[in-house]
């Protein structure tokens, strides 16, 4: 291989290299302008109009709705009501009882718990469709008058 025939290889590269650059930005550049020149007016892209059970927003984490943490109460028993994604199971674990709630069709759940007299750390876990699990934690004293 001569001296010349590199130099043609070389200049058969930058050449194709060029071209290829030229028309790559010639379809990027210009044939996106022209697509949104459509009579003077730029074009909008399609929208998506959800259903109507799609604009609800979902429940995507645990939470405690009632009650709030670190209160003391005067009665043994107490309602907890918060809200987890549907197809959730929740663990409800207490000093003195220990609960499983399937949330299948609702978001939101409920269970009256026993409490002990003192203090009561109350534990809630949810285990979700997608396998992650949630953690969330109070305290709730209980007296007696």
């Amino acid at each position: 291989m001569g001296l010349s025939s590199k130099k043609e290889i070389i200049t058969a590269v930058l050449i194709g290299l060029t071209t290829g650059i030229f028309f790559s930005y010639y379809f990027l550049f210009f044939k996106k302008q022209e697509g949104k020149k459509e009579g003077g007016k730029a074009s909008t892209p399609p929208t998506i109009t959800p259903k109507e059970s799609d604009k609800k927003e979902k429940v995507r984490h645990l939470s405690i709705e009632f009650p709030p943490g670190n209160i003391i109460v005067n009665k043994p028993k107490i309602e907890i009501t918060g809200k987890a994604p549907v197809n959730s199971l929740i663990f409800i674990l207490t000093e003195a009882e220990e609960m499983v709630v399937e949330n299948k069709n609702l978001e939101n759940f409920s269970r009256e718990i026993n409490l002990i007299n003192g203090e009561n750390q109350i534990n809630i876990a949810a285990l979700l469709k997608n396998g992650a699990e949630e953690i969330l934690s109070l305290t709730i004293i209980y007296q007696e008058l």
